[in-house]
């Protein structure tokens, strides 16, 4: 891949909670026909590497709208953002590059994705060259005025912290006093900051935050310097797989899709980002994301990129509330 994973850890926090819609020119860095979707289909079947065999649906095929039978569903994306989307060899992969397959396969339809600068995704969904947006997206109030999100993963800020818990933490409230890193330009240092009522009420020193570059933060937690390091679930799940001799994650009970970003708030949710511009398109990606999610495909996709932890089944629409 051309950024590193450390890199796109970074990325991946300041992406998740940007939820502004940015009005900027689209800028092509990548343009990808993703593996089974490039070609018109010439079975009703199509099988997705690790997945199954998708079937089309002929009663949801005939409901989609005439303008995306004709063009095939455009999707846009903007790679690295793992696991969500990567570059391998020049192909796209990833959960979204997944599911937008197992959509065109249910629905019928020819699928093309596009890999363009994470800025460039509104502008071109509003200017008409994409019909969906599948970014690892978070939905919100503002982005709901651009789009129809049908969201299928639920993803809040936990901990990364040393394999066998050595300091013995349950919940925030147990990193009260000690240091936390972040790392420098994302902004779960203010996450915390959000928390920081919860030691004071509790007659405990704050967190003590301490900001590290990407390059180095997981040496600091490994090495001990930090006793935590807050990230996504969602990003947290694939470096704990990869490095689970190493680290493991605080899970808090009550807390099991990890936290808000402030207290009493709602765990973001993660969508599909359609265009409003194609009338019921909305309904026909939603339509097909409940019939994967009861044949256990959307699940199986997840897992397959070791995020099976925040997969939304069934599918929900419009979740955010902020």
């Amino acid at each position: 891949m051309g950024v590193g994973v450390r890199q796109q850890r970074r990325q991946a926090i300041r992406r998740f909670r940007s939820t502004g819609v940015v009005g900027v020119g689209l800028v092509v860095v990548a343009t990808v026909l993703a593996g089974c979707g490039a070609a018109a289909a010439e079975s009703d079947t199509t099988k997705i590497e690790s997945v199954g065999t998708i079937t089309v649906d002929a009663e949801l095929a005939r409901a989609v709208p005439e303008k995306v039978k004709a063009s095939g569903l455009r999707v846009v994306t903007s790679a690295p953002y793992p696991p969500w989307e990567m570059i391998n060899n020049g192909v796209l992969e990833g959960v979204d590059i997944d599911i937008a397959h197992a959509i065109g396969a249910r629905l019928g339809l020819k699928v093309t994705v596009e890999s363009v600068d994470f800025q460039g995704l509104v502008p071109a969904v509003q200017a008409g060259k994409y019909d969906v947006a599948m970014a690892g997206m978070g939905d919100s109030k503002e982005r709901q005025r651009v789009f129809d999100f049908v969201d299928y993963a639920q993803s809040g800020g936990v901990y990364v912290i040393r394999k066998g818990n050595p300091e013995g933490l349950r919940t925030f409230t147990d990193l009260c006093g000690k240091v936390v890193g972040f790392e420098q330009g994302s902004t779960q240092s203010q996450a915390i900051e959000n928390r920081q009522s919860l030691c004071t009420d509790a007659g405990k020193p704050k967190v003590r935050l301490a900001p590290y570059p990407s390059s180095s933060i997981t040496l600091a937690l490994r090495s001990g310097k930090i006793s935590a390091y807050p990230t996504n679930l969602s990003n947290a799940l694939p470096l704990v797989k990869a490095q689970g001799n190493v680290f493991e994650l605080l899970r808090d009970p009550e807390a099991p899709s990890g936290y808000p970003e402030k207290p009493g708030g709602q765990i973001p949710y993660t969508g599909i980002a359609v265009s409003k511009g194609v009338a019921h398109l909305a309904d026909s990606i939603y339509a097909a994301m409940v019939s994967l999610g009861k044949d256990g495909t959307t699940k199986k996709i997840f897992e397959k990129w070791g995020i099976g932890d925040v997969a939304v089944v069934p599918p929900l629409r419009n979740q955010a509330n902020y």
